[in-house]
């Protein structure tokens, strides 16, 4: 509720993102109105920390020493501190920070993750009860349920509902604060030919001639 997502965006992405609340993009066969992120309400937050006798909250926050990471880290950091939570940044090299994640040995962390074509590849290893990408050891039942039907079914309709069972019983459970779906931007020249774009950030040159 302390993030502005489309103010995070201006500052750090220079608009080329999109809001984010769910594992699950544009494009992809999971995506729903689940994804749609919620708007910032700082009375809303504060009202839930007196709820939970909350006050002095503070967390170490981990982040690579990358300068957009700090960056995004700061502007984090200015939107918590409205709500009256400190997040603290500690600057650390990526080999660093991945082995402090499969470790489990962190409060919270920034992580990334570049795409894929189906939505089984951006979901099932992040969040299925000891998953490989797992970080935060999350388990749910009925997310556990969910993706491995979607790994079973034999029509898109199936899948794309059973993906959406996943996203909404993310959003109830929070174990990512999901920020933005980044746009993959390229520029080529005109005399550039054969450029196929494939929905994981990554730049294939065979078949590319000029």
């Amino acid at each position: 509720m302390l993030i502005d997502r489309k103010q995070f965006i201006k500052a750090t992405g220079a608009g080329t993102a999109l809001p984010s609340d769910s594992p699950y993009g544009p494009g992809d066969l999971a995506f729903s109105a689940v994804d749609k992120a919620p708007a910032r309400n700082v009375k809303a937050a504060k009202a839930l920390m007196t709820k939970g006798h909350l006050s002095n909250v503070s967390f170490t926050f981990q982040t690579t020493n990358a300068p957009i990471s700090i960056q995004q880290a700061e502007v984090l950091q200015s939107m918590l501190k409205d709500g009256g939570i400190t997040l603290n940044i500690q600057e650390l090299d990526f080999p660093t920070i991945l082995t402090h994640l499969s470790q489990h040995n962190f409060e919270a962390a920034a992580v990334g993750w570049s795409g894929r074509p189906d939505p089984d590849q951006n979901s099932y290893n992040h969040f299925v009860t000891a998953g490989p990408n797992n970080y935060g050891q999350y388990s749910n039942a009925t997310v556990d349920k969910y993706l491995k039907l979607g790994r079973k079914q034999t029509t898109n309709k199936q899948r794309k509902a059973d993906y959406i069972a996943v996203a909404k019983q993310l959003a109830k459970d929070n174990p990512y604060v999901f920020l933005t779906h980044p746009n993959n931007v390229f520029g080529e020249k005109s005399k550039l030919k054969g450029f196929v774009y494939v929905p994981d950030g990554i730049i294939r040159a065979v078949g590319m001639t000029k």
